[in-house]
């Protein structure tokens, strides 16, 4: 008989591995060390059963892999894992592979899955244990290989520290680890054209808009490839990019070419006709890369209206804030899995709704019919290699020199975040343009280590490129702060409140004064003011700032309230509705008042703060 191998027993210093990866009890672990040798020769596991050796099995089995599915946490390495086996069972000379997972480790159904029914095992407790002793002695020698398996793509830290970049393949900087993203995608590449082919089709792509938006489009592409990397030194990517304009400007077909990072069917681009949660898990799936969502449109309907606006500001505020979303039951414990919001978002549409806090998280970049060049955007859109095969060469020279490329990177941030440059810049315009520095300081970097470009070259394309960037910024910021009217007329209620000239009740508190007119009513979702107060605040207001105030009725500043989507509106036979009844109790209460939203009087607050 040509004996394979005979493990004697399982020796007493492995009875803990050998708990945790087949879930025994002691009492159980002890009597199957007592059970005789196990055997695996001629294609069958043979074992002694009453003083006989016979075959329990008319199959051999071995582990080719043990996959190690890895659930990521909010941003850190303290992740679950669930090991699994990729296992060979030969019956008559025919090979089955089979995935063997925790479970099965108690359970024998497998075997006829595994092999079409082909496979058997002896039906008795002794062989069924021994068969158990026999896989678990597979598992404990190890001798196979071990695929960590994460969800997506993008950066990971391994055990010993190093950086990576997975994808669905494989580890960029390390293309032998045994590592990749069962849900990713790979990066469509031309290994021909790696170095200083890539890097010139990379540099060429910024005259598909030969503004500075082609510019801020190149950089901001290989910043979405980054962004946690980013977050590791302590500064996160928090700001989108809209493209907007209207039809014919290209604009969607640009963000297309500039978001195709990587290849096949499964583009990484969503619309506002999916729902919240599907946008959501979208945005989970998509690490360290690009997220095209396409046609922010003008709706007919305030429903409709409501409803994208309410998308727009769940997006930004994922990418603004970083803020991780819990998804359903995931893993070996049952618990709540977190996938982290990171990469970058571009936004295309014809035109831009949303105020405040969220335009402040926004670096918007119009497009007017003329602005892209169709010839050179029709050769990207062919030749759809050129963007990801730069950023093979980029990330792998990131992951080769990651220890200096943090230190530049926290050095930049912490310089260029501190520098005033104009007082239109908020807080968080000097974040972005401190970001947009730092990124465009690294791509310099690198193609002088490579040698593509000479010292004053790079110095010069540098401070040109951050000189367009800065522009770019400095328009966004200013328009933050033209403030809307319906801004101001929020302001200006503010003010009154703070200050005691209105006062506060709650919507279920029964005594207040019906004759007078300085009173709004709140709960958690709107603030309810009489049009009247609204537009005496708001007149107070500008006069005390030396603002001019054009507005000679409530009519003119119900319209901006609703233009921002401020206040609740409804449709009666056809036409808007803006003023609303609280009440039917008192005659006060029958008066019509303005519904002002509070998570837009919250925006307001943000930005008078600064944020």
């Amino acid at each position: 008989m040509n004996k394979k191998f005979i493990p004697e027993m399982i020796p007493e210093e492995d009875y803990e591995s050998f708990k945790k990866f087949c879930g025994y009890t002691e009492k159980k672990a002890v009597l199957m060390t007592l059970k005789s040798p196990v055997i695996e020769a001629d294609g069958k596991i043979f074992c002694q059963i009453k003083n006989e050796i016979r075959p329990i099995t008319n199959f051999s089995v071995s582990i080719i892999t043990e996959n190690i599915d890895c659930f990521e946490g909010n941003g850190d390495e303290n992740f679950m894992e669930e090991c699994s086996w990729e296992t060979e069972l030969i019956v008559y000379g025919k090979r089955y592979v089979w995935t063997l997972k925790i479970e099965d480790l108690e359970s024998y159904q497998w075997i006829k899955q595994a092999t079409n029914g082909r496979g058997w095992l002896e039906n008795s407790a002794e062989a069924k244990n021994n068969f158990s002793v026999y896989l678990n002695y597979l598992i404990l020698q190890e001798n196979y290989q071990k695929k960590h398996i994460f969800r997506t793509n993008g950066w990971k830290k391994t055990s010993d520290g190093k950086w990576i970049y997975v994808t669905r393949d494989e580890v960029i900087g390390d293309p032998r680890a045994k590592i990749c993203a069962r849900d990713g995608n790979q990066l469509e590449l031309r290994p021909v054209k790696m170095g200083r082919d890539s890097f010139v089709e990379f540099w060429k792509m910024r005259e598909i808009v030969p503004n500075s938006n082609g510019i801020f489009l190149q950089f901001y592409s290989l910043l979405s490839v980054m962004t946690r990397i980013y977050q590791e030194v302590g500064v996160p990517v928090n700001f989108v990019v809209a493209l907007i304009g209207k039809t014919n400007s290209f604009k969607t077909s640009c963000g297309r070419v500039f978001s195709k990072i990587f290849a096949g069917p499964e583009s990484a681009e969503i619309n506002f006709s999916s729902t919240k949660i599907a946008i959501m898990e979208e945005l989970g799936k998509h690490a360290d890369s690009m997220v095209l969502v396409d046609d922010i449109t003008p709706k007919r309907d305030a429903f409709s209206e409501k409803e994208q606006a309410e998308k727009i500001e769940l997006l930004i505020r994922a990418y603004g804030d970083r803020v991780p979303r819990k998804r359903s039951t995931y893993g070996v414990s049952g618990e709540q899995a977190v996938l982290p919001v990171t990469g970058c978002c571009l936004l295309t549409g014809e035109h831009l709704t949303g105020v405040c806090s969220s335009l402040s998280r926004i670096v918007r970049l119009d497009f007017s019919e003329g602005d892209v060049r169709k010839e050179v955007l029709s050769k990207y859109q062919q030749e759809t290699w050129a963007l990801p095969t730069f950023i093979y060469d980029f990330l792998t020279f990131v992951s080769d020199n990651m220890t200096e490329v943090m230190r530049i990177l926290k050095e930049i941030l912490d310089r260029y975040r501190t520098v005033t440059y104009s007082a239109e810049l908020m807080p968080r315009s000097r974040e972005i343009l401190a970001i947009m520095r730092s990124i465009l300081e690294l791509f310099y970097l690198y193609a002088l280590e490579q040698k593509f470009l000479d010292p004053p070259t790079a110095k010069r394309y540098l401070e040109d490129d951050f000189s367009r960037i800065y522009q770019i910024i400095l328009k966004n910021a200013s328009a933050v702060r033209e403030e809307s009217p319906a801004v101001l007329i929020v302001k200006a209620i503010l003010q009154d409140i703070r200050e005691k000239r209105i006062e506060v009740c709650d919507l279920n508190f029964n005594y207040y004064d019906e004759n007078k007119m300085e009173v709004v009513f709140c709960d958690e979702e709107f603030l309810r003011i009489l049009p009247e107060q609204a537009w005496r605040s708001a007149k107070n207001y500008c006069a005390s700032h030396g603002i001019f105030f054009p507005y000679s009725s409530t009519r003119a500043i119900a319209e901006f309230l609703d233009a921002d989507s401020f206040i609740w509106v409804t449709f009666e036979s056809g036409k808007r509705r803006r003023t609303h009844k609280i009440s039917s109790k008192s005659k006060f209460l029958q008066q019509r008042f303005f519904w002002i939203r509070c998570d837009k009087i919250e925006e307001v607050k943000e930005m008078e703060q600064g944020i």
